[in-house]
């Protein structure tokens, strides 16, 4: 009898790079990652600034930043972790979690009813 040894495991198959998105604002990625993280410590964090729901004005958040509101607008819609909700008028984002106060956690809508002012 014969034994023939195993060829091993298929070779994986390689992924196609996905091809980066286009700068908003001439902004890099890199730059929308730093808005994001600008963003995160002001809604999670910094209580003074937000709501009793956790809400922030997006001009605000923007203008924290440094950056235009369109920027902050692409920066909540390609994180990948959906960490970050905009109010149904898009004039309101909050932190969806990882808030360090009670702040947040509270209402779904910036004037505390649940409903957008």
């Amino acid at each position: 009898m014969i034994v023939r040894e195993p060829d091993g495991p298929p070779p994986a198959k390689k992924r196609r790079a996905e091809a980066p998105e286009a700068p908003v604002d001439g902004l890099s990625e890199k730059d929308l990652v730093k808005c994001s993280k600008t963003m995160s410590y002001w809604l999670r964090h910094a209580t003074a600034a937000v709501d009793a729901g956790g809400w922030m004005a997006i001009h605000d958040v923007a203008e924290k930043c440094g950056q235009s509101v369109l920027t902050v607008k692409t920066a909540v819609a390609r994180d990948n972790k959906n960490r970050f909700q905009l109010s149904e008028d898009e004039l309101f984002v909050r932190a969806r979690k990882g808030h360090s106060t009670s702040k947040g956690k509270k209402c779904a809508g910036p004037s505390g009813n649940g409903e957008v002012e």
